[in-house]
């Protein structure tokens, strides 16, 4: 089943018309009947009764659209929250400290001056499986495996 059937599938339920779905959905009539006939074949059932031109959505159909739409909007719902989700996150740098150091506030603060339109999120807690999936940069005391490290600064203990 493909996803274009569905939204025909409803378009033509809404307006029990193929003509005017046709012009709806700005494709060829023939075309939008032809993918209306392949869904019901799918299916193994009828979802409209068909009386000459005129159609009218059977019990089949009703139960089908109650489907349809749900499916129609749990998909515009993930696509939604995933827009949201890459628009609140486009700016954001996440940045891990493996242990405090008096640097971070002053990194910090040049940071916000530098790129203020950059949201800056530090986590502090141990390296899975020596992976930065999660993060943009890691301050460490120690070289990661298999990521490009970067001396910053180097401390003798007294």
């Amino acid at each position: 089943m493909r996803l274009t059937q569905l939204k025909y599938f409803v378009d033509v339920a809404t307006t029990q018309n193929m003509s005017r779905s046709a012009k709806n959905l700005h494709i060829a009539q023939p075309s939008l009947s032809r993918t209306i006939h392949e869904l019901e074949t799918e299916l193994a059932t009828p979802l409209f009764t068909r009386n000459g031109r005129a159609l009218e959505l059977n019990t089949a159909g009703e139960r089908f659209l109650k489907v349809a739409n749900a499916t129609l909007g749990t998909l515009k719902a993930g696509i939604d929250d995933l827009h949201h989700y890459t628009a609140t996150n486009a700016n954001q740098v996440t940045i891990r400290i493996e242990s405090s150091t008096t640097m971070i506030p002053g990194l910090l603060q040049h940071l916000k001056k530098t790129v203020p339109d950059v949201s800056i999120r530090l986590i502090q807690h141990g390296l899975e499986n020596n992976a930065l999936v999660h993060y943009d940069f890691e301050f460490s005391t120690h070289p990661v495996k298999d990521n490009e490290n970067e001396l910053l600064l180097s401390e003798e203990i007294c």
